[in-house]
């Protein structure tokens, strides 16, 4: 945002600025899918690479997350802002292993991101399910 604000001044004095803030401005939308998955990449990467499960990205927007989510099979509701959206859980390999990621809506315009792998993420579900639970049965066959 500074960068384009500071090629409308310049256009102001310099005229043919206003090329650069259009090719600028193309270069943004052109470009934000690809920097959106770099960035959530990034995120997942560093979690994973900490050994940490949770982390509250304040500089990432949710509908950002969720864009990403559906691209990489995140089951969504057919319907606009439904509540039932605001925690998507998908699939990933990452350097060859299979992780469960979930984006979550936040408070206020943040999105927090859990990174767990398959197993211990199917484990939490059996503990919260209880082990003796039918469906812990079920999912452990």
């Amino acid at each position: 945002m500074l960068v384009v604000i500071a090629l409308i001044i310049i256009s102001i004095f310099f005229p043919p600025g206003w090329f650069a803030l259009a090719a600028y401005v193309v270069y943004l939308v052109l470009t934000k899918e690809k920097r959106r998955n770099r960035v959530i990449m990034f995120e997942i990467q560093r979690l994973i690479a900490s050994g940490q499960e949770v982390a509250i990205l304040k500089h990432l927007y949710y509908e950002a997350a969720k864009s990403f989510a559906a691209e990489h099979g995140a089951s969504m509701s057919r319907y606009k802002n439904d509540p039932e959206d605001d925690c998507l859980i998908f699939g990933m390999v990452v350097g060859g292993k299979e992780y469960s990621v979930c984006v979550q809506r936040w408070m206020k315009d943040e999105t927090m991101l859990t990174v767990k792998t398959k197993s211990k993420a199917k484990e939490d579900l059996i503990n919260s399910l209880g082990k003796d639970s039918f469906l812990a049965e079920m999912l452990n066959k």
